[in-house]
């Protein structure tokens, strides 16, 4: 009898260590990955480059070392501010030639990056009017310096380091704004109309398994026409209630 009530309470001992134990944070479905966009950008403008970062885990450091495929891109700052990164007190940059360092480094006193799949940072670039139209990959790269490497690494909170999967982005470089007349004509058509045929272009290449293919032109898909010229489901949004329920037009071209 004594062995049944001690079994008895081992069990229900175990249950609720299970039940009151912390639960690990849930994996976000994919490799942690550090993740470059693509941006089309046009002479005369600034090129901002959106910077993702995917981790099942806290990190108690980011590294990326990045190559300009072309010398006319003029590497301005990094910005983290509204991201998960935002409170990290060390953070910078140092570039050699065509190499570009950027790193997060949380202080001791520093929470650790926590987990995510998201948009963490901003790079911006500049460059001569005289510049050529091109395109201008951005991947990663090692470089060796005085014995020192640097390299795309993610650190966890016991300091060691590991190579995230990498996606490298590019810089489309345009004479003109593809764009032409208003925003809204997601699919391109030769016609420049606004119709239902964008919508359901948009909603592929939202949300289509598999994914149907990205908008050719951003600034047109950008149907809002919010400043960070991103497509996403409020341009989606946007042209619904425009075309079926009496919403604003989409605006002007920049």
């Amino acid at each position: 009898m004594l062995n049944r009530v001690r079994v008895l309470f081992i069990l229900i001992a175990v249950i609720l260590l299970a039940a009151f134990s912390p639960k690990a944070a849930p994996d976000p479905g994919q490799p942690d990955s550090l993740i470059l966009d693509s941006v089309i950008v046009v002479l005369g403008s600034r090129a901002t480059v959106p910077i993702y970062v995917v981790n099942d885990e806290p990190l108690a450091g980011i590294e990326m070392t990045l190559q300009i495929g072309s010398t006319d891109m003029v590497f301005d700052s990094v910005s983290f501010a509204g991201g998960r990164a935002a409170d990290v007190s060390i953070r910078g940059w140092t570039q050699n030639g065509s190499h570009l360092t950027i790193y997060c480094i949380p202080w001791s006193t520093d929470a650790p990056i926590p987990v995510g799949n998201d948009q963490i940072g901003l790079l911006y670039f500049s460059y001569p009017p005289s510049a050529p139209t091109q395109l201008v990959p951005i991947d990663t790269s090692t470089l060796i310096i005085s014995d020192l490497i640097y390299s795309t690494t993610f650190s966890d909170v016991n300091s060691a380091s590991f190579a995230p999967k990498f996606v490298p982005g590019y810089l489309d470089v345009n004479l003109s704004n593809c764009c032409i007349g208003t925003r809204g004509n997601v699919n391109s058509d030769s016609e420049q109309k606004v119709n239902v045929t964008d919508i359901t272009y948009l909603v592929k290449f939202l949300f289509g398994i598999p994914q149907g293919p990205a908008p050719l032109c951003t600034e047109e898909a950008n149907a809002n026409g919010d400043q960070e010229e991103k497509v996403n489901v409020t341009d989606l949004t946007y042209l619904t209630s425009f075309l079926f329920g009496g919403g604003p037009p989409p605006p002007s071209c920049p």
